[in-house]
């Protein structure tokens, strides 16, 4: 029976494997805020309300805003959302502010110290309500709360004039921080809001699975993109090399799916080797059921030899294990003398009493050569006296 004394070590290996598996499951994959995607920080729901107040959504990369970029043509009632403006380059920034001046609303989200949301999080965490507070935006003055699970907010600076703002009611001091600001800026509007995820799916309802009920998210959204003929949603990327905190593992170029195959091959390996370097319990001396063959005995004295170290000493220990296996067989009491013993094995075999006394007691062999010749001697003395069933 397999030892159980290293079973712990690979019931915490599978364990660890397990933890590991759900980690990479729950992290999620793909790229955040994409109007097509359900995933819980997609922007499925959202573009599906507008979609229900006649507003077309639609995607463009925001290289398209780069100075020597294609550009992109918006009427004066269009929208444009940037779901994470630190993502951008100034040139970038300066080409939707003007975009502004000519009449359209761009909307820009997390504007500064944005972080990326586990999954797990965004579906489980119950809602982060913040008060509408003292709202100055007239189309949102008359909701209640909007859920904020990525505690964003929009320092307030003193001093600038017609900057309006809603959903004030932090435990700070009232009015010094927003979720949502608005200003005029040239013919069109440049909004703020806090975190994007103020619009993922998960978000519109939060902690759904277990009853969560929804917040003003969504009529957020309507109350500044309703009123629009398009809006266009803009994927954001952070910077070649980098990432949201300034770091880039390798390991997340790698699809989540491949993540997952690798750690199959690797738990996989490590059950392998931990079965074959388990032993099957305890060492067990059994005796040959078949005749050793020549090499086999050979090899049998070679070790005998190593582990006596000399010829004498091996000799010795063959006799006394194949003297003590005959008395015990043969019924002799304990501490009878040699001539007792070689007379009792002589009388079950076709030898003398004397070529008996002097296999099992007689001087040690020469050599190697000699300890092989007696080790084949006492097999062949022992099946005879033991194997060798009677005749009837």
């Amino acid at each position: 029976m397999r030892s159980r004394t290293p079973v712990w070590v690979g019931l915490l290996a599978l364990l660890g494997v397990v933890a590991l598996v759900l980690a990479l499951g729950s992290r999620g994959a793909g790229e955040p805020f994409l109007i097509d995607s359900s995933s819980p920080d997609g922007y499925r729901a959202v573009s599906l309300v507008l979609a229900d107040h006649g507003v077309v959504s639609t995607t463009v990369d925001q290289s398209v805003f780069d100075p020597e970029g294609s550009g992109v043509e918006l009427a004066p009632s269009d929208a444009v959302v940037v779901p994470v403006a630190e993502w951008l380059e100034p040139e970038q920034l300066a080409a939707l502010r003007a975009l502004a001046e000519r009449g359209a609303t761009v909307v820009l989200a997390a504007q500064d110290g944005f972080s990326l949301i586990e999954h797990s999080v965004l579906t489980r965490t119950p809602a982060v309500p913040v008060r509408v507070g003292m709202c100055t935006v007239p189309a949102l003055a008359s909701l209640e709360a909007v859920d904020d699970v990525a505690h964003g907010s929009i320092d307030l600076v003193d001093g600038l004039e017609g900057l309006q703002r809603c959903f004030t009611g932090f435990d700070g001091p009232a009015g010094r921080a927003a979720v949502v600001t608005a200003e005029a800026v040239g013919s069109g509007r440049l909004v703020g809001l806090a975190s994007p995820y103020v619009w993922a799916n998960a978000r519109l309802q939060p902690d759904k699975e277990r009853g969560g009920e929804p917040l003003d998210n969504a009529a957020v959204a309507v109350g500044l993109l309703g009123g629009s003929g398009r809006v266009v949603f803009v994927r954001t990327a952070p910077g070649a090399g980098g990432s949201p905190d300034g770091t880039r593992n390798p390991l997340g170029l790698l699809p989540v799916n491949v993540e997952l195959a690798l750690v199959q091959l690797a738990a996989a390996f490590v059950v392998y080797a931990w079965w074959r370097g388990t032993r099957l319990g305890r060492p067990v001396a059994e005796k040959a059921v078949v005749d050793v063959a020549g090499s086999e005995l050979v090899e049998a004295v070679g070790g005998l030899l190593r582990r006596h170290g000399s010829v004498p000493l091996a000799a010795g220990a063959l006799r006394e294990r194949e003297v003590a296996e005959l008395s015990r067989r043969l019924g002799i009491p304990p501490g009878a003398g040699q001539q007792a013993v070689a007379s009792a094995v002589a009388a079950r075999s076709s030898r003398s009493g004397a070529e008996v006394h002097s296999l099992l007691f007689g001087t040690p062999p020469d050599g190697p050569e000699g300890l092989v010749s007696l080790c084949g001697e006492l097999d062949r003395l022992h099946s005879e006296v033991l194997d060798v069933q009677p005749t009837t």
